[in-house]
Parts: C-alpha cells; sequence; structure tokens
C-alpha cells in the first residue's frame, strides 16, 4: 500500500517542483525587464525658474531626460555672502542609505513634523568633506508636506554598507582565497540590491526604485572652513543656509505649480 502510495506522490511531488521553478523562472525574468517610467519627468519642470531675489541660480544641472530618471530639477544656488547650496528634486529615495552606500557617514542632526523636515551632517570619508542636507518628503501632485521620514523609503534601504571598492565578480581565483568572506560579502550584496526585501531578493518581483507618488526635496551645502574665531559657526551658518534655501525653492515650486494647474 504504501509502495502505491508513493508511485502516486513522487510524480506529483516532482510535477510540483517542474511548476515552482517554472513560475519562479517567469518572475525573475519579469524582474529583469526595464524600469517602470515616472509619470512626473524632468520634461514637466522646463517652465520652472526660480525668481531672482536673495537666491539666484547659479548654475544647471545635466538632468536625463530618460523617462526613468528619479531626479526632474537640479541646481546650484547661491547668495551673497553665503556657501552655495545645491538643490534636487528627485522621486522619493532613503536619502541617508543612499549616501552610506557612496562611503559618508550620515547623521540626524534635527527634525520637525507635519510636515518632516529633517536636517543631516554629512561626512565624506575618502575626502574629508563636511556638509549639511536638509530632506523634505513632498506629494508629487501638489508638493504638499508629508510626515515621511526618507529613511522609510524602500530605495535604496540597505542593511550594511558593502566595503569600498568591493565588486562582485563571481567565481575568481583571489574569490577562492577567503570563500566564507567572500560568499558573505556577495549575499550582503544581493540583499542590499534588493533593497532589504525577500520577495526581490528571491527575483520574485523587481528592486525598488523612486516613488511615483512621493519627490524628496534635498538641498545641501559643504560646510567651509573658519577663516577666523570672530567668524560665525561655519557648522551653524551653513544650516541656516540650507534652511533658508530649502524653504525658497519649496514656497517657488508650489507658487509655480499653483499657476500651472496644481
Amino acid at each position: 500500500m504504501s509502495g502505491r502510495v508513493g508511485r502516486i506522490l513522487l510524480p506529483v511531488f516532482l510535477l510540483a517542483c517542474v511548476l515552482l521553478v517554472a513560475f519562479w523562472e517567469t518572475r525573475a525574468r519579469i524582474s529583469r525587464g526595464p524600469r517602470e517610467a515616472f509619470e512626473l519627468t524632468a520634461a514637466d519642470f522646463e517652465g520652472f525658474k526660480p525668481r531672482r531675489g536673495e537666491w539666484w541660480v547659479q548654475a544647471n544641472a545635466t538632468v536625463s531626460d530618460d523617462e526613468t530618471a528619479p531626479t526632474v530639477l537640479a541646481y546650484a544656488l547661491a547668495s551673497r555672502d553665503r556657501p552655495w547650496v545645491i538643490v534636487r528634486l528627485t522621486h522619493g529615495y532613503n536619502m541617508p542609505d543612499c549616501m552610506r552606500l557612496k562611503q559618508h557617514d550620515v547623521e540626524l542632526l534635527e527634525e520637525k513634523r507635519e510636515p518632516r523636515l529633517q536636517v543631516w551632517r554629512l561626512f565624506a570619508r575618502d575626502t574629508d568633506d563636511l556638509s549639511v542636507w536638509a530632506t523634505a518628503m513632498i506629494r508629487a501632485d501638489d508638493f504638499s508636506g508629508t510626515d515621511i521620514d526618507t529613511r522609510a523609503m524602500p530605495f535604496p534601504r540597505v542593511a550594511s554598507v558593502d566595503g569600498p571598492g568591493w565588486t562582485p565578480n563571481g567565481i575568481t581565483r583571489d574569490s577562492l582565497k577567503n570563500p566564507i568572506r567572500n560568499l558573505k560579502r556577495f549575499f550582503r550584496h544581493r540583499w542590499n540590491s534588493s533593497r532589504s526585501d525577500w520577495a526581490t531578493f528571491l527575483r520574485l518581483k523587481k528592486p525598488a526604485w523612486g516613488s511615483q507618488e512621493m519627490l524628496i526635496l534635498v538641498v545641501h551645502a559643504y560646510v567651509p572652513e573658519r577663516g577666523n574665531e570672530l567668524e560665525a559657526d561655519p557648522l551653524a551658518l551653513t544650516r541656516q543656509t540650507v534652511l533658508d534655501a530649502h524653504a525658497f525653492i519649496l514656497a517657488e515650486l508650489r507658487d509655480w505649480r499653483g499657476k500651472n494647474g496644481g
């Protein structure tokens, strides 16, 4: 009796395995497909020009016209006797993890909620540059504020940072010298690439990309070196400069959206 049951269950088990592998391969093929285009792109901001006042546009950064590119605006703003600031409007992402991947130490200095505005201090380990950043998650349809923390965004959320200069090269002679360490590095890289999501890790869905519904307004400036003891604290000066620029560009965006059917 048990032999007859075994002969029946074995084909069923094998069929289930074949179907599971076929499903997995199909989902993996779909997950490798092109990214979904954003509804809001750089082309939608062709008519946006911040007014000249205390702040003026010193330079326009090149922004890709690719509809899957997350950044839709990028400027360098200048103001008299204050550090330059860099402004970027991007489909929502996890700024701290993104900069950690770029070998920066990231520290939250302060935040306010409803709407949420977060101020960060970043230190670049490769250049020793210190900078202050202000970030706010805003809605893509009307640029209104939210209470969303940028760290809650799945792209590019990571568990731990890959080692500097390390790239996955498959099985090589060097990798076999330390197989356990390199296997750990490989799986950590895969986990980071999956945005710390099991379904993505198993290639059942595409990795998270920038948000369709949310944008992040990022403003940052480098902290200048102190010239003499009579000058204001460079970090405090940079912080206030970044906050003022952030408020300015957000007001300009909202005014422009209101005049253009937002």
